[in-house]
């Protein structure tokens, strides 16, 4: 069950990605970046089970890493695209500055990787709640808001996973891993809702 599990949160994206490909040419350049995003993302999880079948351990490890500091910077830069406070917009601007030394702390002490993962969730679950209340705000018709649903889908992911990190590296982690998957598998849905929504009923609402 959490092999099949497992191969479903990883191919899941692919919804997503498909419909939002669909609709390529007309949406904002940062809903573009986005689907370019999501597709890294289903790569390096691809990768990862062609190491796991190769049995290739050091190759999954530099891929992880790799991602594991693409995946915070690339939210928090989509994050600041939404804001238009200033002091936001400045905290966002400059977190790389915080997030890279940690980042290379968690590479060369594995026992350090739960407080970077926690500290970054936190922060982008954080600041994506004022970047969903600024667009409630400017628009009434939220729920044909694309901007909305992927915002509400990075708040979610980052929300509901932050203390799962803590265990990462303990065998509790290992066997509470699932619900990893299901909150992946979720995610993938509010993003599928916000181009389907977004294209069905309000021509593309939310453009960035």
């Amino acid at each position: 069950m959490f092999f099949y599990l497992q191969i479903i949160s990883t191919f899941s994206v692919l919804i997503p990605i498909g419909i939002g490909g669909i609709y390529f040419q007309e949406i904002g350049l940062s809903f573009r970046y986005f689907i370019g995003f999501l597709i890294v993302g289903f790569l390096v999880d691809f990768a990862g089970w062609v190491f796991y079948l190769t049995e290739n351990g050091d190759g999954n490890h530099v891929v992880r890493y790799a991602y594991n500091l693409f995946e915070p910077l690339f939210f928090i830069w989509f994050l600041g695209q939404f804001s238009s406070n200033t002091k936001l917009k400045f905290l966002l601007k400059n977190a790389w500055f915080v997030v890279l030394p940690l980042w290379l702390i968690s590479v060369f002490f594995n026992d350090f990787f739960s407080v970077y993962k926690i500290i970054t969730q936190i922060f982008i679950a954080f600041t994506s709640c004022f970047c969903i209340l600024e667009v409630v705000e400017k628009d009434s018709k939220i729920m044909n808001s694309l901007a909305f649903w992927i915002l509400t889908g990075i708040f979610f992911y980052n929300f509901c996973t932050f203390f799962f990190m803590s265990f990462v590296n303990t065998t509790l982690g290992i066997d509470l891993w699932y619900f990893h998957n299901i909150v992946n598998v979720a995610t993938y849905i509010i993003y599928f809702f916000g181009f389907y929504f977004s294209f069905r009923f309000s021509g593309l609402r939310g453009r960035s």
